[in-house]
């Protein structure tokens, strides 16, 4: 005859493989699905981290359009992404709402790609018709050689949201020079007003190709008052220091990553390195890359940049200045 202790045993075997049974077909148990009950505005609302990208959205009038069905991707900067743009542009972009738009647009994806997708890819065509450029790098996907996306498949009802660490610039049709696209950019007016006083806006206007390294207001602001008074009295050495901005022909950023230095066009090299993330010329950081224009390309930087002073004769005959004063002399 069975023991009574054998007969309960066996009845709380039972009724435990039932409970785990009942845990494991349970619906909070099992796997993330398609059923979220949330949409992607909903949880990019509900997450601090996306005020700024919430405030654009509703701005853009973009809140509608990303609560439909669907599918979308979203790869969506966080609040430190937004705060990256040089001073002055997300005020610029709030302002100008179509702009706005189309800068989130090129965020969007009009199909659900999760992370296992996007690491198969070399592009995607975005919202905007615009492409983005898709790579791996030491185990990270970067879009447009700038944007690390640093967490993936959040899951929505209509779609997925990948957290990226850059806002992403659309390319802009290259109709404009240099001096145009950093007119329009609004944001390098001492830059364009040291480049005229120095005689060097005809020579940014012309065929190119250039590549310039674009101090912001922000970035000339930091300069001793003194610093530049001094410079704007002496055109020579102000010309100088702009060159020091320029490099011969278009370098995109995917191109200058590689660099470890370059020589700029008063003849003087330029330092590259990268710093967690970030690409350095000399010790100015690199804000934004890849804006293009007719005659080239601009990076935007957050420091003007100084070169050294000349320290020997053929130093000074490799400088832009040095060969128009003997002309003159002549």
């Amino acid at each position: 005859m069975k023991s009574i202790k054998s007969i309960t045993r066996r009845i709380m075997l039972a009724v435990l493989g039932t409970l785990l049974l009942s845990l494991v077909n349970s619906p909070s148990n099992s796997q993330p699905q398609d059923q979220h009950e949330a949409d992607i505005i909903s949880i990019a609302t509900k997450d601090p981290q996306f005020s700024t990208l919430a405030q654009a959205l509703e701005a853009a009038g973009l809140v509608e359009t990303l609560k439909a069905e669907g599918p979308f991707t979203v790869f969506a900067p966080n609040d430190k992404a937004f705060r990256k743009l040089p001073e002055g542009t997300l005020d610029s972009l709030l302002q100008d709402t179509s702009k706005l738009k189309e800068v989130l647009l090129y965020h969007v994806i009009t199909s659900k790609v999760l992370a296992a997708d996007v690491v198969n890819l070399k592009e995607a065509k975005a919202a905007n018709d615009k492409t983005i450029d898709i790579e791996v790098k030491e185990g990270n996907v970067i879009l447009n050689s700038t944007s690390k996306v640093i967490a993936t498949d959040i899951l929505a009802k209509n779609g997925a949201i990948h957290i990226i660490d850059t806002v992403l610039m659309p390319p802009e049709e290259a109709n404009e020079t240099i001096v145009g696209v950093a007119k329009n950019a609004g944001i390098f007016t001492s830059l364009l007003d040291s480049a005229a006083k120095a005689g060097l806006v005809e020579t940014l206007e012309s065929g190119g190709p250039f590549t310039l390294l674009a101090p912001t207001d922000e970035a000339f602001s930091k300069l001793p008052a003194a610093t530049l008074d001094s410079l704007l009295k002496d055109i020579p050495r102000l010309k100088n220091l702009l060159l020091y901005h320029v490099l011969e022909g278009q370098i995109p950023s995917s191109e200058v990553i590689k660099l470890d230095e370059a020589e700029s066009m008063n003849q003087q090299n330029l330092y590259i390195s990268l710093k967690e993330g970030d690409v350095f010329i000399n010790e100015s950081k690199v804000t934004q890359t890849d804006i293009k224009a007719k005659n080239g390309i601009i990076h935007i930087i957050d420091t003007v940049l100084v070169p050294s002073a000349p320290t020997s004769v053929e130093s000074v005959k490799k400088l832009p200045t040095y060969w128009g004063l003997i002309k003159n002399v002549q």
